[in-house]
């Protein structure tokens, strides 16, 4: 069985393809099935020949999602705010090459499953099957193979307290401090989305639940949480102290003094 066999086994309907265009601002486009471009919450896959090359989850409309991918962006806006979106520089590097060598790239998608509710709230398919699909894919070579330039930001140091990076203790430099930011490294990176765009529960212990955006620019990946975030640090912490964070799941995660 070929992965592309294995994805369309779990779902996944073909909606489109990439091509090559004339316009030098626009080198690729898309075209969508009319029936998907304006579905939003799902999975989407990137096919080349029997070859799945990228798996990605998006909150936006599949149109909007692919829009980034076509032009490349450093940064693009969705309906949560500015996201840092170096991730569609490589994804559209790398759909570029293989139309350059003649070859088709596909678009899948796994549209959003009903599973019914919980005590009153949706259980989504979607972001409780991403990290499975990524896995079993091995998503993510692309994006580590191919380098972009990156600016350096100083990031607050991490102490881990659990070896699964799941809980941690964060210092809040000036980076996190003053825009509202919650940083991870490279050992929790596997609990987080594969995408950027993805809106995520911000859990203050004991007292009130915020919203953020999951960001991933170059090898720097964070939630950010705006004005909301940015003023529980400062009625409650002094730039550079420390905060406990601990990742839930893809979609949430818990912070708490220390």
């Amino acid at each position: 069985m070929t992965p592309k066999d294995k994805l369309e086994g779990y779902g996944f309907v073909n909606v489109g393809k990439w091509f090559k265009t004339t316009n030098e601002k626009k080198r690729i486009d898309y075209s969508l099935d009319d029936g998907a471009k304006n579905q939003e919450d799902l999975n989407y896959a990137f096919v080349e020949g029997d070859k799945v090359f990228y798996i990605g989850v998006t909150s936006n409309t599949l149109s909007k999602r692919m829009n980034g991918y076509k032009y490349g962006k450093a940064s693009e806006k969705d309906k949560y705010g500015k996201v840092e979106a170096s991730t569609n520089k490589k994804v559209y590097k790398r759909i570029l090459d293989l139309l350059n060598k003649d070859k088709e790239v596909e678009i899948y998608i796994l549209p959003e499953l009903n599973l019914g509710e919980y005590k009153g709230l949706k259980v989504s398919s979607v972001s409780g099957i991403e990290h499975s699909l990524i896995k079993d894919f091995d998503n993510g070579d692309l994006l580590n193979n191919i380098a972009t330039k990156t600016n350096k930001v100083k990031q607050g140091s991490s102490k881990y307290i659990s070896e699964d990076g799941k809980e941690f203790e964060m210092t809040l430099s000036k980076e996190y401090y003053n825009k509202g930011k919650i940083g991870f490294k490279k050992r929790s990176e596997h609990l987080l989305p594969n995408d950027t765009g993805v809106l995520m529960n911000i859990i203050i212990k004991d007292e009130m639940i915020l919203q953020g955006t999951f960001t991933w620019s170059g090898k720097t990946r964070s939630i950010n949480g705006k004005k909301e975030l940015i003023k529980w640090y400062s009625d409650n912490f002094k730039l550079d102290e420390k905060i406990l964070v601990k990742i839930l799941d893809s979609r949430n995660v818990e912070l708490s003094k220390v």
